[in-house]
Parts: C-alpha cells; structure tokens; sequence
C-alpha cells in the first residue's frame, strides 16, 4: 500500500545524507536488505511491513451501484487526438466546455465531439488550435468501498560501528518526523492524479499520519542492525466502474 511513501523517505534520506555517506543511493534503498549486501557499509533499507484493515469502518460500504459527478480538464489539446476519459459516463449526462483566452465554450455531443462509451474516449469534431483547455463534467454510475488501514514499514540500519548506527538512527528519525507533512502531502497528491487502474477498477490510497513507534538492536556477526519501526494509517477508496449507461431516475409528475 505505502511503497510510493517508501521511495519518496529513501530519497529524501538520501539527499539529506549526501554529505555524511559516499554514494547514497547505493547504500540506502527502498528494500530489504540481503546478506550479499553486507559487504559495503553501511547500510539503510526501508520497507513495508504487516497491514491491517478496519473492518468496523462503516463509510460508503455498499456494493450497490451509486450516481456519482466528475470534472475533469484536460490542458493544451492538440488537434486530432482521442483522449481517455477517466470514467465511463453515463449517455447524454456528459457537459464539455472549450476554454478559448478565459471564454468558456459549450459544446455538444454527436455534433462537436464523440463519446466512445466501451472504450472510455472523447474525440473532437472541432479545430482545437487556439484551445486552452477543455472542462468535463459528467456523472458515472460506480461501487464504492472506503476501508481505514493502517502498515508498518521497518528502517534497517546496518554498520560495523555503534557510533555510526547511533548518528544514523537519530538523523533518519528526525528527518522522517520533520519531513512528516510534505511526505503526506507528496503521496496523497501522487495518488489523486494517478490512482491504481484497470479496466474497471479505481484504487485510490490517502494517508493520515506516520508514526514513530520504536527500534530495536540486533547483532550480526561483523555489524549491527538498528531497526526504527513507524506506522501509517490512512484509507483505501475502492471503486468498479458500471458500464451500462443507466439513466438516473426522474420525478415525473402525472396528471389526471
């Protein structure tokens, strides 16, 4: 669930220990570390451990289809192009401006742009050179399924010298917690743009907070380890996408 969080802390490590530790790219990794890596120390390894899922969380746990609103905007079009709509609208629901120097510009479906409904696409019958962006609303009809997790993740620090593990330790804590609200905020935005895919399947991953939980030392046979334990609690938006074009009910008033 956090491996995108992992990278973003090694890298962040790696730059912030440039001046202590030669090559750092080469001796901290977003991975466990193995035996045939001992040889060159030291060491930092991040990686994820145990999830758990709240079971009791109660929010949007239906299986029934719901009608659910989009926007979305695709900047600088270029002409003759088929773009990928992010969901499968439902027939006719669909609104597409042209934004022309800040003028916003209606168009309509069949006779300014085709929907593709089974392939998800939007292709334009209209020139698009001087088009700024195009804006789309439409509503899709979607499973939703939101689940509280929480996972652990384990800093490894490996060296022959107590001294170093010590310095190492305490730097990687402090730059993990004082970097707390940018590694959130860089991960949540990463996956709001580009949430897990397929087909019909959306998953859409959110975290709350990181945690600094404890370490513990364990001796080798030439080196020591310093294991730092943190957690991650956050929430997981699953949605499938309903293909059918399924028209939202209406009021209508009969008269007698």
């Amino acid at each position: 669930m956090i491996q995108k969080l992992l990278i973003n802390i090694s890298q962040v490590i790696q730059t912030e220990l440039a001046g202590l530790i030669t090559q750092p790219d080469n001796h901290i990794v977003a991975l466990p570390i193995t035996e045939t890596q001992l040889q060159s120390l030291p060491l930092i390894g991040i990686y994820p451990s145990k999830l758990e899922i709240n079971q009791n969380f109660k929010q949007s746990s239906s299986s029934q289809p719901t009608l659910q609103q989009l926007h979305q905007e695709i900047d600088n079009p270029q002409p003759n192009l088929i773009y990928q709509l992010a969901q499968t609208p439902i027939k006719g629901s669909i609104l597409c401006h042209l934004v022309i120097e800040k003028q916003q510009n209606l168009l309509q479906e069949d006779t300014d742009f085709n929907i593709d409904y089974q392939q998800r696409t939007i292709s334009f019958k209209k020139k698009l050179a001087k088009v700024d962006k195009i804006k789309l609303d439409y509503s899709f009809m979607s499973v939703c399924i939101i689940r509280e997790f929480t996972q652990e993740f384990f800093v490894d620090i490996i060296d022959s010298n107590l001294d170093n593990i010590e310095k190492f330790s305490s730097l990687i804590s402090g730059i993990i917690l004082t970097n707390n609200d940018e590694l959130i905020g860089d991960f949540n935005s990463h996956f709001q743009a580009n949430p897990y895919q397929s087909n019909q399947i959306i998953s859409n991953l959110t975290i709350s907070y990181i945690h600094f939980l404890n370490a513990n030392y364990n001796n080798f046979t030439n080196s020591f380890k310093f294991q730092l334990k943190f957690q991650v609690k956050g929430q997981l938006n699953l949605s499938r996408t309903v293909r059918e074009s399924i028209l939202p009910i209406q009021t209508i008033k009969l008269y007698s």
